[in-house]
């Protein structure tokens, strides 16, 4: 602290609530009643160091360290504070892994024109991978694909379901959340959506 000024730390502090306010406002485009973000950075981690003309280190106020630039790290606040402000429940749903057991309505082979529109979430170990995409017909289509292995055969496996509105929107949250999409592209799929399912 002792070797920041005052007006230092003050100026952190602006541009840290600048960004606070930044997040907050596309936060309750999608969960209106979150009031503040969580972020784990304190004032101090605003400064980065840099080695300038006639060599000399100077300090300035900028995003803490880590961050390919601003907008990342305000994706970053507000994927953790969505993560923070999910309840038991809604967490429990994300966690399951909603495969086969949890959608009925499975499709018997790949629907015709499907474009992938979104990463749900990956798992490099069981190579696999859930996407949501729509297919000619504009429906929602979630696609969950996985690599395997039987002795030495190699081959894979994918299993396509029709989404409801719902259904879609809790995709989307899960891919927001597991960082795949950012909030504007959030905001961006799910406002066609009704919100009446």
């Amino acid at each position: 602290m002792s070797e920041y000024s005052e007006q230092d730390l003050r100026y952190a502090a602006e541009l840290r609530e600048t960004i606070h306010r930044e997040a907050l406002e596309i936060i309750q485009k999608t969960r209106p009643e979150i009031r503040e973000v969580t972020d784990d950075h304190p004032v101090e981690d605003y400064f980065q160091q840099y080695w300038d003309y006639p060599g000399k280190w100077y300090t300035i106020v900028a995003i803490p360290y880590g961050y390919k630039n601003r907008k990342a790290f305000v994706d970053t606040i507000v994927r953790n504070t969505l993560a923070a402000n999910t309840s038991a429940k809604e967490k429990n749903g994300l966690e399951r892994k909603p495969g086969r057991r949890r959608l009925s309505n499975q499709l018997s082979r790949k629907p015709t024109g499907y474009r992938e529109l979104f990463t749900v979430e990956t798992d490099q170990k069981k190579r696999s991978i859930r996407a949501v995409g729509v297919d000619s017909e504009g429906r929602h289509i979630l696609e969950h694909y996985e690599e395997y292995s039987i002795g030495s055969a190699i081959g894979s496996a994918g299993a396509y379901y029709v989404l409801t509105d719902q259904e879609f929107r809790r995709y989307a949250r899960m891919a927001l959340v597991n960082g795949h999409i950012s909030s504007e592209d959030h905001a961006r799929f799910t406002s066609a959506i009704s919100s009446d399912n």
